[in-house]
């Protein structure tokens, strides 16, 4: 249930209730209006609905001023209700985008480790798949929320560009692995089949060998291999680039706009 929901399931009901005081004071006032007016010559009441018109004005003035305070409150706390919401959903966003980089950053971490083809496999099933569903998602909140004038950031459409960014190159890793991993993987097999020391023959490469050759073929990847080399390449670079200048523009958005000015 959105802040506003909730705010008319609330105030709703008492709202009500001071429109119906307001309204009977109202009509009271009237009536004692309307009885001083034509009291005539009836002397002794003169003062009773001069009492009741002063009680009845002052009711008014109080219940007008009051539910005018009451306005100006509940639109504030409506305000800071809204602002509150929207910080929180900055933060759940910027915190989203970081376990993807960490997501990334592990499967490299792994590969390098484990340098074969079955820990390729489960880095791209269990990490670079889901991050790319999750950059995707992230995207489409993004669009979700600006279409009806509630733009999550101040800059959401450069957010959603850079988000777009990190996406194409997890598509990019996807589609490497999809046209290497077979191959890479009979290979794979054939280690994990072969002798680990001896040769029967000599065209008949030892596991050692074979484990060395599917190494090297995954360094030689294009994008793979830019991920897992110690100095990257420039597909990597401008994935981290995009995903720098993201967080950039979503911490920016945290930080007011009367501190923002005074830089």
């Amino acid at each position: 249930m959105g802040v506003r929901a909730k705010r008319d399931r609330l105030y709703g009901p008492l709202l009500v209730a001071t429109a119906v005081v307001d309204v009977t004071i109202a009509a009271i006032t009237v009536i004692a209006f309307s009885r001083l007016v034509s009291t005539g010559t009836a002397r002794d009441w003169i003062p009773v609905y001069q009492d009741v018109l002063k009680t009845s004005f002052a009711a008014l003035a109080v219940g007008a001023l009051g539910g005018l305070a009451k306005l100006v409150f509940d639109q504030r706390k409506a305000r800071d209700a809204a602002a509150d919401e929207l910080r929180d959903r900055r933060y759940r966003f910027i915190s989203t985008l970081v376990e993807v980089i960490y997501d990334i950053e592990t499967a490299k971490l792994i590969i390098r480790a484990n340098r074969s083809v079955k820990s390729w496999t489960d880095m791209v099933n269990d990490r670079i798949i889901p991050g790319c569903s999750r950059l995707a998602d992230m995207t489409q909140q993004l669009i979700n929320w600006a279409e009806p004038g509630l733009p999550m950031f101040g800059d959401t459409e450069g957010v959603a560009k850079e988000l777009e960014g990190m996406n194409s190159y997890f598509a990019l890793l996807l589609e490497e692995y999809g046209n290497n991993k077979q191959a890479l993987g009979e290979l794979q097999l054939k280690a994990e089949a072969a002798k680990t020391t001896t040769q029967e023959t000599p065209e008949q490469l030892t596991r050692e060998q074979l484990l060395t050759q599917i190494w090297k073929e995954m360094w030689a990847l294009k994008v793979l291999g830019g991920l897992i080399s110690h100095d990257h390449d420039d597909i990597y670079r401008a994935y981290r680039s995009n995903y720098v200048d993201a967080l950039l523009t979503m911490r920016r958005s945290l930080v007011p706009k009367t501190l923002r000015n005074r830089r």
